[in-house]
């Protein structure tokens, strides 16, 4: 029986040294990013049957496990992604909004002087100083839609290169998951199933970060692994297995970044632009672009030519101060047509009253 107090005896100092070592681990990584406090399960170590009755063996540790609730770092992570596509569209457009409406800078000063110079021509139609005023007045308004415009294409190359940094940043992330759920298995394979807490809250550092540049879903596996989806369900990672995403001009327009990855083979699939519109950072820039960047552009270049137009047509219908028919104050630049490789295409504006601020799409079935 002495024997037996001495082994439930160290049974409890070994509980309570494996207690004290993970308190410690805790205050130790109190500051590590995505750590999970630890906590010791103690159970009884069962009993003796002498007869007369069992008699207890001591304590035992069952397990250490995390303090970690997975609905709620769910519902963490979906704020999160959506927090980080909010704020990549803001920051984007906010610039888009300082640029349209600035006071001073914008568009609609440009306008006011435009034609207040031309009120002030009608009030004073022989004076010379008024016909310069609509001149002076129309190659400042050229000037600054077209600063507008080269501003607008600016934002546009720099979505593309956000784009770029963004997806190499996710298949960065991606090798890591994969890494890490290989570590995991076989942490799994080796302790007899019990929980590599470490191990565990580096994968899930790692998801909440990549989940700050695009929206994760993911799915337990048996073997401690997690399948991990991206946007609207895209496979990312399996196992160790790992979707690489790719970089690539549109087919319909080579200034126009899309995301995709490569298949067997070598080929390459797009992802519509919308698949990523759900969350994290890539979701906000792509977004913007389709969403603000292009009917902002296209609304300026409708602006454009139908201002141009008007004015140009209002032009020739009266006679100049030697009597000689009015001709064009505005030159109006022709569409940009872009084709895919091997056409040649080009287009011209007969009626800009029927212009929309979208692009427009030409396609051949081959039967008509």
């Amino acid at each position: 029986m002495a024997t037996n107090i001495f082994s439930i005896g160290q049974s409890a100092l070994q509980a309570a040294m494996a207690a004290q070592a993970t308190t410690s681990h805790n205050i130790s990584n109190a500051t590590t990013p995505g750590y999970n406090r630890q906590v010791v399960i103690q159970a009884t170590a069962g009993g003796i049957n002498y007869g007369y009755g069992y008699v207890g063996q001591g304590t035992q540790v069952a397990e250490i496990t995390r303090v970690y609730n997975d609905f709620l770092n769910k519902q963490a992570l979906a704020s999160q992604t959506t927090a980080s596509s909010l704020d990549a569209y803001y920051s984007q457009i906010s610039q888009i909004n300082n640029l349209l409406a600035d006071t001073d800078a914008g568009l609609s000063p440009a306008l006011q002087d435009f034609f207040s110079s031309i009120q002030n021509l009608a009030a004073n139609p022989n004076t010379d100083a008024s016909r310069q005023s609509v001149l002076s007045m129309g190659a400042s308004l050229v000037s600054r839609m077209q600063g507008l415009n080269d501003q607008m294409a600016q934002s546009r190359a720099s979505v593309n290169q956000q784009i770029t940094s963004t997806v190499d940043s996710i298949n960065s992330y991606s090798a890591q998951l994969a890494e890490l759920n290989k570590a995991i298995t076989r942490a799994y394979g080796s302790g007899g199933s019990q929980p590599p807490n470490d191990l565990l809250d580096q994968r899930d550092q790692v998801i909440a970060e990549l989940n700050k540049y695009v929206k994760v879903s993911t799915v337990p596996q048996d073997d401690g692994s997690v399948s991990v989806f991206i946007g609207s369900g895209q496979a990312l990672v399996n196992g160790d297995n790992v979707t690489r995403l790719v970089v690539k001009p549109s087919t319909d327009d080579v200034s126009r970044l899309q995301v995709g990855y490569t298949v067997t083979g070598g080929n390459t699939v797009t992802i519509p632009d919308s698949f990523f519109f759900e969350g994290g950072s890539l979701g906000g820039l792509l977004k913007y672009r389709t969403e603000t960047l292009d009917p902002a552009q296209n609304a300026l270049g409708r602006l454009a030519i139908a201002l141009g137009s008007a004015i140009n047509d209002q032009q020739k219908l009266g006679l100049d101060q030697n009597g000689n028919p009015g001709t064009d104050m505005f030159n109006i630049g022709k569409p940009s047509v872009v084709g895919k490789t091997g056409n040649t295409l080009a287009a011209d504006i007969t009626d800009p009253s029927k212009l929309t601020t979208s692009d427009y799409t030409l396609s051949y079935d081959g039967t008509n």
